[in-house]
């Protein structure tokens, strides 16, 4: 019987068919963020410069701050997908995994400015007060509530990183 010419490919089982889907969910939604982050840029560069309802102008502005709003309820749940994806790719990670896991640590830095971002500049009647002084209305928007729970991101992320790099040091796959 002859070997098969050319790459013989074997299908992924189902642990890693796992970790897939949810690193292609992480991906998805760090995508949704910078799409956030840069219509906000674009909302500031219309308005002028202006980077919120408190802030001055710094060139002629076309439109009013903001041209297109977002709510909180936009971005908290895409922060929130993050997370979910970030435990999910955290358990079901192998040892080869490891590289890729340490470049959505860095990634998920994203889940962390976009929300404190959008905060700042969208601000709520209802938010959080951001002056320490009482004549001025300055109240950040709901969406900070997106980088609070990113702490569980980086804890579980940071966590599996090393634990799969000890396993491959003990394993002496790297030195």
């Amino acid at each position: 019987m002859s070997k098969p010419i050319g790459v013989v490919r074997v299908a992924p089982d189902a642990r890693q068919l796992r970790y897939l889907t949810a690193r292609s969910w992480f991906t998805g939604a760090a995508i949704a963020m910078v799409a956030i982050m840069l219509l906000t840029f674009l909302n500031a560069a219309l308005a002028g410069g202006r980077l919120g309802s408190f802030d001055s102008e710094r060139w002629r502005p076309l439109v009013a701050f903001p041209l297109i709003p977002i709510p909180w309820w936009v971005v908290v749940p895409i922060a929130l997908v993050g997370v979910i994806a970030a435990v999910l790719m955290s358990v079901w990670a192998r040892t080869p995994d490891r590289m890729g896991l340490m470049v959505d640590t860095l990634r998920a830095i994203v889940f962390v400015i976009v929300p404190l971002l959008c905060a700042g500049a969208y601000t709520d009647p209802s938010g959080i007060p951001m002056s320490r002084h009482e004549w001025v209305d300055d109240r950040s928007g709901w969406h900070w509530i997106g980088a609070a729970p990113q702490v569980v991101t980086f804890g579980f992320l940071i966590v599996r990183v090393v634990a799969l790099t000890r396993r491959a040091v003990r394993n002496g796959e790297i030195r």
